[in-house]
């Protein structure tokens, strides 16, 4: 008999500030509400938890915001039917390993699955195995390395090495029907991938995975079927009231924005090989929003709606045009990597927390180097330079803006 199942992918929840009051006063089923009911008709639902739940622990050493989550919030995964969250994150790790392991026990004790961190790293690395409608599907998660990572005997988040997670993903894709690879990287802001995200996700479809799901970068990237694999590149924030005091994005601006991916797999009858069972896959995209804080989140409708899928579909595009996505990564690099050289020159050694400004500088170099996506940056724009091509990023620069704002109309940019 043939079997068919639906898996709704939704990015970054992290219920904190404007979402996190609202839910801790009951308000969970208000903020989820607006979906509708199209938002429970799925099989199974995946998202990010962007933060460890806990009321303990003190912040580690890092770049960027600390963020942690009431563990009340609880509420809301369970009201928005989540049946698995992701763990390998950036923040996940971001109030120590006792954080970490608050959070394991508390999904564990209301019945929610989760993946991509353990209380050490070999248990960080462990797949979610489950079945449904008799259906055999793996789930494995895993960030770009860069704080709050777990270590051979510390808890934390499980850190992306593509080569292990190759090993990985052939291993597990041979003992299930369905193989689901999360991956929390890329780089912050940007509407395309960077070539070395595109690779290591089309290596890892080579590898067995039946999708590739990124997260992580605050606004959507593309969507591409290769050799019949959904590879969604980002999600963009699903949940996400904006974590600092100031600086609050505009309404327009993707941090409010983000869409969700509805992956139908479809048995291919006869197509089974052993044990295992080959199914089809296409992707829905679901467009939303939940400006201003984070208190209700709204399906895109109308126009917007159609704006919305228009550039996704453009911005998908590009993604197979190997000319294109060099120029334009080429050109955010221009944009970004004049700060990673400032950082050579500020970070210092010998250093010590107490040295507060060198010591934070000192932190970021370490993140360009260690985060795979900062340190494409730093390798392509020192290229850039040695290879004279600096010029000819620079004509790419107001398309490189209008993507980042929505539209192809460079005019717009400036």
């Amino acid at each position: 008999m043939k079997a068919d199942i639906s898996i709704l992918f939704a990015g970054d929840l992290c219920p904190i500030k404007g979402t996190e009051k609202a839910v801790l006063e009951g308000k969970s089923q208000e903020i989820i509400a607006p979906l509708g009911p199209s938002f429970f008709e799925r099989d199974i639902a995946v998202a990010n938890l962007e933060g460890p739940l806990t009321k303990g622990g003190e912040p580690i050493k890092k770049t960027g915001p600390n963020i942690k989550i009431d563990p009340g919030c609880i509420e809301f995964i369970k009201t928005a039917g989540f049946d698995i969250v992701t763990l390998a994150n950036n923040h996940i790790g971001d109030f120590g390993l006792e954080p970490v392991l608050d959070t394991m026990r508390l999904l564990d004790d209301n019945g929610i699955l989760f993946a991509g961190a353990g209380k050490n790293l070999a248990d960080s690395r462990k797949s979610l195995y489950l079945e449904k409608k008799g259906i055999k599907i793996a789930l494995l998660s895993y960030a770009e390395y860069e704080f709050g990572m777990a270590g051979g005997d510390t808890a934390g988040a499980s850190p992306l090495d593509p080569v292990l997670a190759v090993r990985d993903i052939k291993s597990v894709s041979s003992r299930v029907d369905i193989t689901m690879v999360v991956i929390h990287g890329g780089n912050e802001r940007s509407p395309i991938p960077n070539p070395g995200v595109v690779n290591v996700y089309r290596v890892f479809a080579d590898a067995g995975a039946s999708a590739v799901i990124g997260i992580h970068t605050h606004c959507p990237q593309g969507i591409e079927i290769y050799n019949g694999v959904p590879i969604i590149y980002s999600l963009g924030n699903f949940l996400f009231d904006y974590p600092y005091d100031q600086g609050r994005p505009e309404k327009d601006d993707f941090w409010w924005k983000g869409y969700m991916a509805k992956i139908q797999f479809s048995e291919r009858p006869g197509e089974s090989t052993g044990t295992n069972r080959s199914f089809t896959a296409s992707v829905e995209a679901v467009p939303y929003s939940f400006w201003p804080d984070g208190t209700s989140i709204k399906p895109l409708d109308g126009e917007d709606r159609e704006g919305f899928l228009r550039y996704l579909e453009h911005i998908s595009s590009i993604i197979c045009n190997e000319s294109e996505m060099s120029n334009l990564w080429d050109a955010w690099c221009l944009m970004n990597g004049p700060q990673w050289v400032d950082y050579f020159r500020k970070a210092q050694y010998p250093v010590t927390p107490e040295d507060t400004e060198a010591y934070a500088n000192t932190l970021i170099l370490r993140n360009g180097f260690t985060c795979s996506a900062h340190y494409e940056v730093v390798r392509n724009f020192l290229r850039m330079i040695c290879e004279g091509r600096i010029e000819k990023a620079g004509e790419y620069m107001d398309r490189m803006k209008a993507l980042m704002k929505g539209t192809e109309d460079e005019t717009y940019a400036k």
